[in-house]
């Protein structure tokens, strides 16, 4: 009996030991492995103050240690996205930034920086500035471009850039039939590119390309209208000029 008590004396003595080394792997190192896994379930929140909190553990380590250095650039595009979808552009910069140096083939981050960017110059006053936003916004949405060919998000953006930002309609064109060929029903640069052909004088494939957004558009939307008034408008017109 007092070698039974014996034993599981000694066998809840090398228990507690055990415990004690796995908590003391686990705080050791500076308390690394546990800020990471801390660090992890931060960034898988949708609050900015979890993703800013998260970034400064992965801050600590990542000149150390890889995957600090991934989720560094994961939660850096994590908070530039936010701040990006909230039109914080300015403030979204740095993040998006920061995440790009540790990986420069980022095709979305390349993008929301074109966006930024673009934003940037439609408010700027100061010519320095406003000429140094248009070549960034240009040159992110160009590498995003080069990084996802397919994407029609990138092409869209940069065209409407061109066409309502710098007013170069003829990169716009060519951006917006990029958008088109990756969707044909792209209302929104069906729309623009109604637009240019009116600029160009092509009174009849503007015609065509209204009557194709007025079969893509619901019933219910109230684009609709303007839309038939555009087509009775360039009816009239193609009418008059005889073509």
């Amino acid at each position: 009996m007092r070698k039974k008590k014996h034993c599981n004396l000694l066998y809840n003595i090398v228990f507690f030991i055990l415990v004690l080394i796995s908590i003391f792997s686990l705080t050791s190192c500076k308390g690394k492995p546990w800020d990471l896994y801390k660090a992890k379930k931060l960034s898988s929140k949708n609050d900015l103050a979890a993703l800013k909190e998260a970034r400064n553990i992965y801050l600590k380590y990542a000149n150390s240690d890889i995957n600090a250095k991934e989720g560094l650039k994961a939660v850096d595009k994590y908070i530039g996205e936010y701040l990006y979808l909230n039109q914080n552009f300015n403030d979204a910069i740095p993040y998006l930034k920061e995440s790009l140096n540790i990986d420069p083939n980022q095709y979305l981050v390349n993008y929301y920086l074109g966006v930024c960017y673009a934003n940037l110059y439609s408010s700027e006053v100061v010519p320095t500035l406003k000429k140094e936003y248009k070549n960034l916004a240009i040159f992110h949405y160009k590498k995003a471009i080069s990084l996802a060919p397919n994407q029609e998000s990138p092409h869209y953006a940069l065209g409407v850039f061109y066409y309502f930002a710098l007013k170069d309609y003829d990169n716009a064109e060519i951006e917006i039939d990029n958008t088109l060929k990756i969707n044909p029903k792209n209302v929104r640069a069906l729309f623009v590119k109604a637009q240019l052909q009116y600029l160009n004088g092509e009174l009849q494939n503007c015609y065509n390309t209204y009557q194709s957004i007025l079969q893509l558009l619901p019933k219910t939307d109230g684009r609709r209208e303007q839309v038939l008034k555009n087509l009775e408008r360039l009816k009239n017109e193609i009418s008059s000029s005889g073509k």
